[in-house]
């Protein structure tokens, strides 16, 4: 039996500039897509707390040089948030403080830097590809998303697709929000292992 579709694309050209004009952007979506650039991570963040406020799901999906990347696709109080996977990031690199140095400028920067990044023309096609499958999955009801609260990343060079990677630490904006109280008080940088 098939259902009508109700589904609707709306982008928002406005600038964004407080936690308030995003939650009025999102209002009434039922799941986002995120295609900011890392410039605008300040947005990026707002759109999280948003999206935990509301509790509504979304994807980020970024082409970037040689990879592309689509995820984590963020479930509030189900899944890590986006600041838990840009935290991971941090804790995961070989110098922690240059890569926190590097987030930090770019938690300051507030630039679209997307028309000065080097990437293959191919990238933004293949980070679609990779991106609608999960977004058909989720608005049509088809099953759980490959990025729910993981990564799946293409590598260009190689040409090929590691295993999805899932962050899973708890930063302080999931706070309440994770179910049977995981990230209540929960200090940064602990474990929240067992949760996707």
């Amino acid at each position: 039996k098939t259902q009508p579709s109700t589904t609707k694309f709306e982008e928002v050209p406005e600038t964004l500039s407080s936690d308030g004009a995003v939650d009025e952007a999102i209002s009434g979506s039922n799941f986002i897509v995120n295609c900011l650039d890392e410039g605008q991570l300040a947005l990026i963040y707002r759109l999280n707390r948003s999206c935990l406020r509301t509790r509504t799901p979304w994807i980020t999906v970024a082409a970037s040089g040689l990879e592309v990347v689509v995820g984590p696709t963020v479930y509030p109080g189900e899944t890590a948030c986006y600041m838990c996977y840009r935290m991971r990031l941090v804790a995961g690199e070989e110098s922690p403080e240059a890569r926190y140095d590097f987030e930090s400028f770019l938690d300051r920067r507030r630039t679209d830097d997307s028309t000065h990044r080097a990437n293959l023309v191919t990238g933004p096609g293949v980070a679609a590809q990779i991106a609608v499958t999960d977004i058909v999955k989720q608005v049509g009801g088809l099953g759980q998303p490959t990025t729910r609260g993981r990564l799946q990343v293409f590598d260009h060079l190689r040409g090929e697709q590691p295993p999805a990677r899932s962050p899973r630490l708890f930063a302080h904006e999931c706070q309440g929000v994770h179910p049977l109280g995981l990230g209540q008080g929960v200090a940064a940088g602990t474990s929240g292992a067992g949760v996707p």
